[in-house]
């Protein structure tokens, strides 16, 4: 019987601690999968937001990546290491916050990274392909731009997250098929192992590439199949070896025995409970803000959403609060001061919520409230009001008062939109209403404001098809010598004429030509109806036309310029090409083996906008340009003053010492002019002279013009 009884027990304890070993191996590959999305979800905050969009993509900005992907990551986001890689995938920028480290910069380059960056980038491409950009949004669908994965880096393991940057909440231009990517690095070292462990009923954690005999352990498995590693640790429940070690005294201590294999039990049962309410706190955690405990972004929304649907809730509305002047408070104060913010923040919003609000932390300085069952819409005005109210209440740092600011838009379901998404972006077009009205501390969303969007997306349609229309047409402004008033050359000026909207000026419509990609069409156009246009009028003088640097450096540019030329039969020497000083490229060869081919065919080059962009006198050194045209905000103000005076003289000496000739923007009265005569300025440009007009206009105006003497600047 004794045997027996051992044996039962033997096998019940046996079987007991391989379920044990089985949950606890469960419970280290749920708290390590949620520490992954954890990862995800940190990243995401500086990864999807229009900011990060428009200073990596659209324009990108040294200092910005900077201050958000180095400075406030690092502070706010415990990491090894940081890249950001350009959609050609080449390395930004690299932030190790451990000296020690050696292999950051080499990670982009492990093939199982490799292709985790092209399959979020390729995501990212069929998410945008096709679709206006209007209608482009990334709620919901961020998991498909993200990744994670375990990958070997010499004698170390680490976690390798990737993240596309993209726009959020959107509305923005996409510029490119291919987006930046941002990634970081978070090595299995002691503490890193640690922050796990807190999330676990263990007495350790530890990693290896192999697992010590006696210990339980998990594997990390890669993208490629291979395990790189093991997590291994000394099993919760030891009561095989407690009743191996018993096994001489079975007879004496049956008792014991027994008594030990029931409290085995029954601590199984406590570390199961106990593991489980560990997931559960890792699933909220994962869920909600640490700083504020409010639901962030992913999770909100889909609270949201499920709110949205209930039948019983007719009427909801969406206040979007955002923080005034966080950074300033940062950067005046300190992190800890602009944390404190948010905690404050938070705790007041939590502070008024009830059963028909729900709110969520969205942004660094950006909160949500949804409202439901309001009556009426004083109502939600007054709410708006109450929560505004609290929220701008002076907050205390260090014995100093700080004051808080805050605004907020407010959209209405289903009437502003029928998903959340939707009432995201009239709440946002409400909240910029608000910062545009110093007197508003909130503002509710009105159709009308979203008409300049409507006109938007109705004028990038309609551009798809302009050009094939005949709906393009080139106005043409005179540059006239400084001492006479005959054109010495004219400038091409592009003009829609829109079927509906009459008139329109190119800074209404090439910012969106750029963005449905018609740019290169529009250019090839501007540049063969001026040559042709110059071609026949009865004038001397020729004409200068603006061109791109992507038309520039295109390739068969120069051929494309010899045979036009030649088809109309016009003068190389009656053509300036100009290209804007903000428009100038690194590709000094390029450049200038496409500047030499064209002079060689006697086409002249103009500087334009001088003065706007880096005003680098080495520009004029290392480019070829016969014309110096100086910018018109140099004449603009309600008053001409001594500096504006000292400035442009000093411009045009410049110009006339580098033997170039100068052309000055933008004059419109006759105190400008005299100024302009006494600095010896070559020629000038303005409404003073004449407003830009349709050919034939100016073939009428000045038609039998004595141009002499023939020197003809560039214009711009």
């Amino acid at each position: 019987m004794l045997i027996f009884a051992f044996g039962v027990v033997f096998f019940r304890i046996w079987e007991a601690e391989d379920r044990a070993t089985a949950r606890e191996v469960t419970s280290v590959a749920r708290v390590f999968e949620n520490h992954e999305r954890a990862i995800l979800n940190e990243i995401e905050r500086y990864a999807a937001s229009n900011a990060a969009y428009l200073n990596t993509s659209t324009l990108i900005s040294g200092p910005w990546i900077k201050t958000r992907f180095v400075d406030d990551m690092a502070r706010e986001f415990e990491h090894s290491a940081a890249f950001l890689l350009a959609p050609d995938n080449s390395l930004v920028f690299e932030n190790t916050r451990d000296p020690s480290l050696t292999f950051p910069s080499r990670i982009a380059q492990i093939p199982t990274v490799q292709r985790s960056i092209h399959e979020v980038q390729t995501q990212f491409t069929e998410l945008t392909a096709g679709l206006p950009v209007s209608e482009i949004n990334f709620a919901g669908k961020l998991g498909l731009l993200s990744d994670i994965q375990v990958v070997s880096l010499d004698n170390a393991v680490a976690l390798v997250s990737v993240f596309a940057i993209v726009p959020d909440p959107g509305g923005i231009p996409i510029v490119a098929p291919i987006p930046y990517v941002l990634s970081t690095v978070h090595i299995l070292d002691r503490p890193h192992l640690d922050l796990i462990l807190q999330n676990l009923s263990l007495a350790d954690l530890n990693h290896g590439e192999t697992v010590p005999a006696g210990m339980n352990s998990f594997p990390l498995s890669g993208a490629d199949g291979q395990i790189k590693g093991y997590l291994y640790w000394r099993p919760m429940s030891q009561g095989m070896a407690i009743l191996m070690a018993t096994t001489p005294m079975l007879i004496l201590f049956l008792a014991v025995i027994v008594l030990l294999a029931i409290t085995s039990i029954r601590g199984n049962a406590q570390a199961r409970q106990q593991l489980a309410k560990v997931a559960d706190q890792s699933r909220y955690d994962a869920d909600h803000d640490s700083l504020t405990d409010l639901p962030r972004r992913g999770h909100f929304f889909e609270e949201a959403e499920r709110i949205l649907r209930d039948p019983d809730r007719d009427l909801t509305h969406l206040i979007f609060v955002e923080i005034n002047r966080l950074k300033f408070i940062n950067d005046s104060w300190g992190s800890s001061a602009g944390d404190a913010v948010v905690r404050t923040v938070g705790q007041r919003i939590k502070s008024k919520l009830d059963d028909s609000h729900f709110a969520g932390r969205i942004g660094g300085d950006e909160f949500m409230i949804l409202v439901s069952d309001p009556s009426e819409i004083k109502e939600i005005h007054a709410i708006t009001r109450e929560y505004i109210t609290a929220l701008n209440q002076p907050i205390l740092i260090n014995g100093t008062w700080v004051e808080i600011s805050c605004r907020a838009g407010v959209a209405k379901f289903p009437d502003h939109g029928e998903t959340i998404r939707d009432l995201v972006h009239a709440a946002d077009i409400a909240l910029r209403r608000s910062g545009a009205d110093l007197h508003a501390a909130f503002c509710v969303f009105d159709s009308s404001m979203d008409d300049g969007l409507l006109e938007n997306r109705l004028l990038r349609h309609d551009l798809l098809t302009a050009v094939r229309n005949g709906e393009m047409m080139l106005y043409y402004q005179p540059i006239v010598r400084n001492m006479g008033e005959a054109p010495m050359t004219v400038e091409a000026l592009l003009r829609w004429n829109h079927p509906t909207l009459g008139i329109l000026p190119p800074g209404r419509f090439l910012p969106l030509a750029e963005t449905v990609g018609v740019m290169p069409e529009l250019s090839e156009w501007v540049l063969q109806q001026a040559i042709k246009d110059a071609s026949n009028w009865p004038m001397e003088f020729g004409v200068s036309v603006n061109i791109t640097t992507s038309q520039f450096l295109k390739p068969g540019f120069t051929t494309e310029v010899r045979a036009l030329l030649s088809s109309h039969g016009l003068a190389a020497t009656k053509l300036t090409l100009e290209i804007t000083e903000s428009q100038l490229l690194d590709q000094v060869e390029d450049t200038q083996a496409v500047q030499e081919n064209l002079n060689k065919l006697g086409v002249r080059f103009a500087l334009d906008d001088f003065g706007t962009g880096y005003s680098s006198l080495s520009y004029l050194h290392l480019y070829n340009f016969e014309v110096l045209k100086i910018d018109r905000s140099f004449l603009q103000g309600d008053t001409f003053t001594a500096n504006k005076r000292g400035l442009l003289t000093t411009m045009i000496n410049i110009g006339q010492v580098l033997g170039m000739s100068v052309v000055v923007e933008g004059v419109e009265t006759e105190e400008q002019r005299t100024f302009l005569r006494q600095t010896a300025c070559g020629y000038l440009q303005g409404y003073l002279f004449a407003r830009p007009m349709p050919l034939a206009d100016l073939i009428a105006a000045y038609h039998g013009y004595d141009s002499s003497p023939k020197s003809v600047p560039g214009a711009g």
